[in-house]
């Protein structure tokens, strides 16, 4: 009897209880040339990017995240992006969580401009090297990242609620 107790209790705590959604908000700003020309002056497009995760494991998880920039002038909208994504969260502690991803994006240029010249849509990849999350049911969060969803500098901040 006090065996099979033992042995429940044991199973029991075994068991790690995490979080299976995950839904997260960044907004930021870069530095981009408007065209790539020589006597371009920069631009400071801003951007926005939610992302909802799913959790299958601990160490897992599955997404997808939208993604555009130059919200702040809604007309000079350079892109939009649609990534599913994965991440490897390698350090899970109860308040800190490091982690790696990647992703695919189809990225839709000039989509509220009006401008259809050109590309209506293309492929692109993203990659997260790293990053970290501070916190329990809400979150901030900082990543490194490469990509669609990165604009120069290519780190994003940010804050989440897991459920």
């Amino acid at each position: 009897m006090f065996s099979s107790f033992f042995a429940g209790r044991l199973g029991a705590q075994g068991q790690v209880d995490f979080s299976r959604f995950e839904l997260s908000l960044s907004v930021g700003s870069g530095v981009v040339l408007t065209d790539g020309k020589v006597g371009d002056t920069p631009s400071f497009p801003l951007n926005f990017d939610v992302s909802f995760m799913y959790f299958p494991k601990a160490w897992l998880s599955v997404g997808l995240a939208l993604g555009n920039d130059s919200l702040l002038f809604f007309n000079s909208s350079r892109k939009v992006a649609l990534t599913p994504c994965v991440r490897f969260h390698w350090l899970r502690k109860e308040i800190i969580t490091l982690y790696s991803g990647l992703g695919y994006s189809i990225v839709v240029p000039y989509l509220f401009s009006g401008n259809t010249a050109g590309r209506r849509w293309y492929e692109d990849f993203q990659v997260n090297p790293v990053g970290i999350t501070f916190g329990r049911s809400v979150f901030g969060f900082a990543e490194l990242g490469f990509g669609a969803r990165q604009i120069i500098p290519p780190f994003r901040l940010g804050v989440g609620y897991r459920f």
